[in-house]
């Protein structure tokens, strides 16, 4: 069953819960992307701004991967703004999710809050005809070092910043 967490305390629901299906279509000109529409590739969640996923209405779009693609969501319930990761409709990376979800769920239980660790808020299943989607909601956050990176026209990182991020990395560990 998947658990619900909410700020820096930890509750489980009475039930767990599928989101209803919004209408699933392609990106329309509010994306952060400029509004280029992508193709339908195997599995990521086709999705349309304002629409709802979840208790969740979509605001915009963060970023894709091999697993799937965040977007940029606001609660419904508290009008707080999250990344929410949906995992493509393939069951090996559902699979593989519901594992990084437990994993989350023991270093939340760990007190990863307190070592700087991004904490998973809540996890859902929503489903688009048949196709399952793994989500997992989290605290929005800065760029990832990729897109630092491709920002910084692919050059390295300096010395001081390697240090920031490795010493990020050891309290985190």
């Amino acid at each position: 069953m998947p658990k619900k967490y909410h700020g820096s305390k930890s509750i489980t629901p009475k039930k767990s819960y599928d989101s209803a299906k919004p209408s699933g279509s392609i990106v329309d000109g509010d994306c952060s992307d400029g509004g280029a529409h992508r193709e339908l590739d195997a599995g990521h969640y086709q999705y349309t701004i304002r629409n709802k996923l979840g208790d969740y209405k979509i605001l915009g779009h963060l970023g894709d991967g091999t697993f799937g693609r965040t977007l940029k969501c606001q609660s419904m319930k508290n009008q707080g703004y999250y990344a929410v990761k949906i995992i493509r409709a393939v069951p090996r990376y559902n699979s593989s999710a519901k594992i990084e979800i437990k994993i989350l769920n023991d270093v939340r239980n760990k007190g990863g809050h307190e070592h700087n660790l991004v904490l998973l808020h809540e996890n859902f299943t929503h489903w688009e005809s048949h196709d399952e989607h793994t989500c997992m909601v989290f605290e929005t956050l800065g760029k990832s070092l990729y897109e630092f990176i491709k920002g910084n026209k692919y050059y390295g990182f300096g010395l001081k910043q390697i240090q920031s991020i490795a010493k990020q990395s050891l309290q985190g560990v």
